[in-house]
């Protein structure tokens, strides 16, 4: 059992109830763990689409106090949830800690409450997040393995096997389940599920240092984000569907009747799939590469035949798999038309934002310059086009639309990284360009070329020298993170016609230009070594810290602690102002090179200055964006979706330039940071 001072930390960190003057008082936490069915696929439709099956259904609840010996429920067979423990599972100021709570709350939503509202979400926490915090595995297995859990609070390994038994088996009446010696083992397995969930939280609590206070009162403004959910247009989306089918029926009789003609036309035997790369090469006498970059070259050749160039254009555009986010959509919104549950909280070892089921994070550019127009277009009769399904793709972000009676309000953060970078470091001029509205990748651009010419070079957008903005935009988005050559070929350097030795010149000027933020790559990878142990690492000093040079109260603190899980170390670094830390477990120094490596859950990774800066940089940004969401959410502003740096609301009337105000508020506390929120209003969602 934790000690009680302990506990009523954890409490503050759970429930968020401290006030001004009050301790909170010490509470029992409710650990619970269920099994369920439905004939929905959990994993690739959500658990929102799970527990609106008509066949939903809670079979087995497993639970404990503390602890508390574990009580298991066989609701399957008649056994009722105690009323004691109901109102716990109802009352916000009950702590709650569970593996992936959100499944048992939304499950717990339907159970008690017919869906008519979600259980809030204040007052649960969970051993996923703080695993993901900890940048550990996220499945209870794993997250026990890596923790070195004894084998007896470890999962039953059974329990794939009798999960696809009784979950999907689907009983219109539960209690027709045969209670046979594999449900006697299902119900044990239940109960083991609490006993190892119990077990990691009470062996994270003993890494308290590391923890951070906000993280399960930030988890619950995601989880009432994704309760929410976002509106979608489903007769757009069947509609889009509809047309994508028709679409690839018609083309494809259209490409083999193509390849046939051709075939006659130059003397060759017709081909037998127009689905081979290789049998469609050697129709056409081409080499190499056919993928759709490829295709778009050799169909803007103009030496290419209009013959090819038609089979090439039409299979190109019969290879997009523009209707794969409409299906999915499909199959994830609930009856309402909303689909929720689309962010992963803390999905990366930064802190920021994964996408779930529709990924919102990489839906596809509009190039429309009128997208209204063109979604118009597309629900009324198109004509067959070669362009129509990468359109039918581009108009995905159309079809979530704010409910009825309202309306999208959309703003952004612009450049944050950029910005950030800039704060953390101390590069001034690249502040003074920013707080003066310039645009950056043009007073880049000077400044590059101004260290080239040994005089200054003035570059205007549209303007004067306004060619040499290309370079400075590749320039500012490759080398920022100790980016070389690689980088800047792939930020879009290999389309600047430039040789490699010129690529080097750019990457080395760059740096020369921007002194402070190079010299922080090598003094925090400095900072790295000097903390961490063993015969390369030297362990110099216990911590290091860095004053940010624009913000004399913010600093950044590199530290490395023992394990106490494992004969291992962890290196930590605490982010300015908010003091969460990004985590590096098993963090070593590779003898005979000096290389910093650490093993998280996405394998052993290279850590080093830029890498350090980038990390820092992102998490600092997402630090920014939660608190928004926060300040959002308190102000009455219910935000719906956000995409990186992007939050969208939907509210009865227009409200850009409060919810703007309010995102650039959570920048205030950094200090000398010039950043700002920018955006418009829109009646479904857009990138203006």
């Amino acid at each position: 059992m934790f000690s009680l001072s302990l506990l009523n930390e954890e409490v503050i960190l759970i429930t968020d109830t401290a006030t001004k003057g009050k301790e909170p008082m010490a509470k029992s936490i409710l650990h619970i763990d269920i099994e369920t069915q439905s004939d929905v696929n959990l994993n690739e439709q959500g658990v929102y689409r799970y527990v609106e099956s008509p066949v939903f259904g809670i079979q087995l609840m497993s639970y404990a106090y503390d602890d508390q010996p574990i009580v298991t429920l066989d609701l399957a067979h008649g056994d009722q949830i105690p009323f004691h423990v109901k109102e716990a599972i109802l009352n916000p100021d009950q702590p709650k800690i569970i593996h992936n709570a959100s499944f048992e709350r939304i499950c717990f939503s339907q159970e008690f409450n017919g869906l008519e509202h979600y259980i809030d979400p204040k007052g649960w926490g969970c051993t996923l997040v703080l695993g993901n915090y900890l940048n550990l595995p996220g499945s209870l297995e794993e997250l026990g393995k890596a923790l070195r859990l004894p084998d007896n609070f470890q999962k039953d390994k059974r329990g794939k096997a009798l999960i696809k038994k009784f979950a999907t088996g689907i009983y219109a009446d539960m209690s027709t389940i045969p209670v046979d010696q594999d449900w006697l083992d299902y119900k044990e397995y239940n109960r083991q599920d609490v006993e190892a969930e119990r077990a990691l939280w009470n062996m994270l609590l003993e890494m308290p240092r590391s923890l951070y206070p906000k993280l399960f009162a930030e988890y619950q403004i995601s989880e009432r984000i994704n309760d929410r959910g976002v509106a979608v247009d489903m007769a757009m989306v069947e509609k889009m569907i509809e047309l994508s089918n028709d679409f690839k029926e018609t083309g494809a009789g259209a490409l083999v009747a193509l390849c046939d003609q051709y075939a006659a036309e130059n003397g060759k035997p017709p081909i037998a799939n127009t689905n081979s790369v290789t049998q469609l090469k050697s129709l056409l006498d081409i080499e190499g590469s056919l993928d759709q970059k490829a295709a778009q070259a050799l169909c803007d050749s103009p030496n290419i035949p209009e013959d090819k160039k038609k089979i090439l254009m039409l299979r190109s555009s019969l290879s997009q798999s523009a209707v794969t986010k409409y299906d999915k959509i499909m199959d994830c919104a609930c009856a309402d038309h909303r689909v929720r549950g689309l962010f992963k909280f803390y999905g990366a070892g930064t802190g920021r934002f994964a996408s779930k089921l529709v990924q919102l994070q990489n839906l596809k550019k509009t190039h429309f310059e009128d997208p209204a127009k063109a979604r118009a277009y597309y629900m009324g009769e198109p004509q067959f086009s070669y362009s129509m399904l990468s359109d039918i793709g581009e108009l995905i972000r159309t079809a979530f639309v704010p409910d009825e009676g309202k309306t999208f309000s959309d703003a952004d953060y612009s450049a944050i990284e950029a910005r950030v970078t800039a704060w953390l470091t101390g590069e001034q001029w690249v502040l003074d360009a920013f707080a003066k509205g310039k645009d950056i990748y043009c007073e880049t651009a000077a400044q590059m070329f101004t260290l080239l010419r040994g005089e200054p070079v003035k570059v205007e957008n549209h303007g004067e020298n306004s060619e040499f903005r290309a370079i400075g935009k590749v320039a500012t988005l490759a080398c920022g993170y100790q980016g070389g050559v690689g980088a800047f070929e792939r930020m879009g350097g290999s389309s600047l016609g430039m040789s490699q030795d010129q690529e080097k010149k750019m990457v080395d000027t760059w740096r020369n230009a921007n002194p402070h933020t190079r010299s922080f790559w090598y003094r925090i990878e400095d900072f790295c070594r000097d903390v961490i142990p063993g015969p390369t690492g030297g362990h110099k000093a216990l911590t290091r810290t860095w004053t940010v040079p624009t913000c004399p109260q913010a600093q950044l603190t590199v530290s490395c602690i023992k394990l106490p899980y494992d004969d291992a170390y962890q290196l930590e670094i605490e982010l300015p102002l908010t003091k969460r830390k990004l985590i590096y477990p098993h963090i070593h120094t590779e003898p005979g090179t000096n290389q910093i490596i650490y093993r998280s859950a996405r394998g052993e990774t290279d850590l080093y200055g830029g890498k350090c800066l980038e990390n820092i940089v992102q998490g600092i940004a997402r630090d920014i964006l939660v608190s928004a969401l926060g300040k959002l959410q308190d102000s009455g502003y219910p935000v719906v979706m956000h995409i990186h740096d992007e939050a969208v609301v939907e509210y009865p009337t227009e409200c850009v330039d409060e919810i703007a105000k309010i995102m650039a508020s959570a920048a205030e506390p950094y200090t000398g940071l010039p950043l700002k929120a920018e955006g418009y209003q829109c009646d479904f969602f857009m990138k203006e």
